[in-house]
Order: C-alpha cells, then sequence, then structure tokens
C-alpha cells in the first residue's frame, strides 16, 4: 500500500503564495506612488495657481536722471556727478504661493506687504493709471519747485481737485470717491489740488465742511456734508484723508522742460527730478562729482513726502555705487538697514536737500536775480 502525503490546497501552495504576496506588494506599491502623485499635482496646483493677498517688493534700479530730462532754449551746465532716481520692482498682480514662498524664503532684500496695505482696494488697472497719473503730476511739480528755487514764478492753474487717493477710515472714506472732482469747499472754490490743503487746513477737527464736487464722465453736480477728522501729525488740524490732483493741471513755464522716465510710473522721483534740473540750470555741481541717489515725492511748496520701498531702494542706490542718498524725513531708519558705506540723510524740504548736498561737498547753489531765458 502505497502512502502518500498531505495534498497542499491551491492558495497553500508555496509558488501561488509567492506569486500574491508580490502582486499585493506591488499593488501597495502603486497606490502609494498614486498617493504621492496626486499629494503633488495638488502641491503644484497650489504653488503656482493659488494666489496669495500679498503684494513683493524687490530692489530695482537706480536711474540717471538726466537721461530723462531735456532743457531747452537757455543755457545748461553738466555735471560731474550725477544724480539717480530709485526704483522698486513691485509685483502687479497677487503673486502665486510658489513666488510668494521663492520671496520670503530666497528672496534676500525683498519686502511682503499685504494687497490693501499698497493697492487699496483699487483694481490692478486703477493703480496703473492711478500710478501714471501721480507720476505725470510728479513731473509738472517738480519743474515748478525748481523753477521757483532759482528765481522764477511759476503759477499753478486748474480747474479743480480730483480725489487721487483716499486714506482708510478717513472722514473721506464713506463720502467721496476715487475720481471725484472738488470745485468748491465752504464757499471758496478749488482750482487746484493744494487748495484743497489750504482750505481744509484752517479748520479742527470736528468741523462739518460743505464740499461741492463733480462725479463721473457726466460731471454730476453734488454737496456733500463732511466731519473732519484729526490731521496724524497736527491733531489740532481739520483732516480730511485724501490725496488730491489739479485737474487740467496748468503752468505757463518759462523754460521748457521735458521729463521722460520711460515705463517708471508713481511720485517717488519727484526730489530727485527737481535737483537735476536745478543743477542744469545753474552754474557748479550740486553733486560735488558723485553719485547721489534720491527718492521723495515733491509737493508743489516744495516739501517732501515719504515713498514706499525704501530699504529695496538703498539697495539699488548701493549696487549702483551711489556715495549719498536722500530720502524723506522718517525714513532713515530703513534706508540704513542695506546701506552700507553710503551716506543716508533725510530731508523735509527742497532746501533742506540742498544743504545736505553743499555739506557733502557740492557747490551752493546762488539765488538768481531773474529766471533763465533764451
Amino acid at each position: 500500500m502505497n502512502e502518500q502525503g498531505p495534498i497542499l490546497e491551491d492558495d497553500q501552495s508555496p509558488d501561488l503564495k509567492t506569486k500574491r504576496k508580490k502582486f499585493f506588494t506591488s499593488t501597495r506599491v502603486m497606490k502609494i506612488i498614486c498617493i504621492f502623485a496626486i499629494l503633488i499635482t495638488i502641491a503644484v496646483y497650489s504653488t503656482t495657481q493659488i494666489h496669495v493677498d500679498k503684494v513683493i517688493i524687490k530692489p530695482g534700479t537706480a536711474e540717471i536722471v538726466s537721461n530723462a530730462i531735456s532743457v531747452n532754449n537757455v543755457t545748461t551746465y553738466k555735471s560731474e556727478g550725477s544724480f539717480r532716481f530709485l526704483t522698486v520692482y513691485v509685483s502687479e498682480k497677487r503673486p502665486t504661493v510658489a513666488e510668494y514662498l521663492k520671496a520670503k524664503y530666497l528672496g534676500g532684500y525683498n519686502a511682503i506687504l499685504p494687497w490693501e496695505e499698497v493697492n487699496g482696494k483699487f483694481s490692478v488697472d486703477q493703480v496703473a493709471e492711478l500710478n501714471k497719473a501721480m507720476m505725470k503730476a510728479s513731473q509738472n511739480t517738480a519743474s515748478v519747485v525748481a523753477l521757483n528755487a532759482i528765481g522764477c514764478n511759476v503759477i499753478e492753474q486748474g480747474t479743480g481737485a480730483i480725489v487721487a487717493l483716499i486714506q482708510k477710515k478717513s472722514a473721506a472714506e464713506n463720502n467721496l470717491k476715487l475720481g471725484d472732482a472738488i470745485i468748491e469747499i465752504e464757499g471758496k472754490p478749488i482750482i487746484t489740488g493744494k487748495d484743497v490743503v489750504t482750505v481744509i487746513g484752517t479748520h479742527k477737527p470736528g468741523d462739518k465742511v460743505s464740499l461741492i464736487i463733480e462725479r463721473g464722465k457726466k460731471k454730476t453736480k453734488k454737496t456733500l456734508t463732511i466731519t473732519l477728522g484729526k490731521r496724524p501729525d497736527k491733531k489740532t488740524t481739520g483732516f480730511l484723508g485724501i490725496s488730491a490732483v489739479t485737474r487740467d493741471q496748468e503752468f505757463n513755464f518759462p523754460i521748457d522742460i521735458a521729463i521722460n522716465p520711460g515705463a517708471v510710473s508713481g511720485p517717488s522721483a519727484g526730489l530727485a527730478f527737481t535737483l537735476t534740473i536745478i543743477d542744469q540750470l545753474t552754474k557748479g555741481d550740486l553733486t560735488g562729482g558723485k553719485v547721489v541717489a534720491v527718492t521723495g515725492e515733491i509737493a508743489l511748496d516744495g516739501t517732501v513726502s515719504k515713498v514706499g520701498g525704501v530699504e529695496q531702494k538703498a539697495v539699488a542706490a548701493r549696487r549702483a555705487g551711489a556715495k549719498v542718498m536722500l530720502v524723506p524725513k522718517g525714513e532713515l531708519k530703513e534706508a540704513r538697514k542695506h546701506s552700507g558705506p553710503m551716506k543716508v540723510f533725510e530731508v523735509s524740504n527742497i532746501s533742506q536737500a540742498i544743504e545736505v548736498l553743499e555739506q557733502s561737498g557740492g557747490v551752493p547753489l546762488e539765488q538768481m536775480q531773474s529766471c533763465p531765458s533764451s
């Protein structure tokens, strides 16, 4: 009688068990690979397609101002040194997560700010148009301030004050709109943007003032009553909370001055334009033969206002070999963070700027007895 060993069931066959083990192992590997692929796809999509409410500001360039300015029909003077206006690269659209992470961790001197802090509630197109308008206004303002500084008398004319910016939580925020033209305040005609500051400055916080405005393409007239707030730098003075530019602005310039900064927009090159025009129309060299970097918005009364991106502009100035940098008062600390050996000075008006340049080796400016003529 032949004895036969136990018969193995099919699912107990060593070869079959090995095959099944390999099958299930490979299946698990495929599942893991698929999960990783899905996660990677989600991560890539998130970082490249999802946008964040931030603005990225990077160091830009230090442009030679004299290359952008042409003074015609009068005697001009060349300088051994040069003034530079400073730019920054600002993200025009909300950056993707990938762009944000790159700027934050690999950006070096980049700054990242909340979108609304930089652009408010305006659209990308509105911001672009506003910056273009402010650049054009800064060119005219620079020419006026420069000519007045050397003895000319230039008078501004216009047909009202256009609301260019509205500060958050200000008296104007829920009353005025971007683009409104103010033509009268408390019975006083408003001809220029400066007139708004002058008239509002005669009132105190809490005063109710009557404004007549023109709104929209049809210039629909509206009368508004607004309760003024407190001016941040002068608590006893009334504050509307807007920046205004002159509508249909015109100047009777005694000298032909043309400014073409290219694609650069915004008002921050105003002080640089002003100093360069003065330098070209006067003997001597305000720069003292140095590369002088300048940033700051200029007003018609010669005051210099704060601008953005000063830290990044200091980097651009240093890279361009500037020996001296002028910044608006209150922005000295930020500029010095990345200024290196470059000397940085803060100024609050055109007179201070000229004084600083003289102290830094520039030729003193002599007041002319009459405006230059051809």
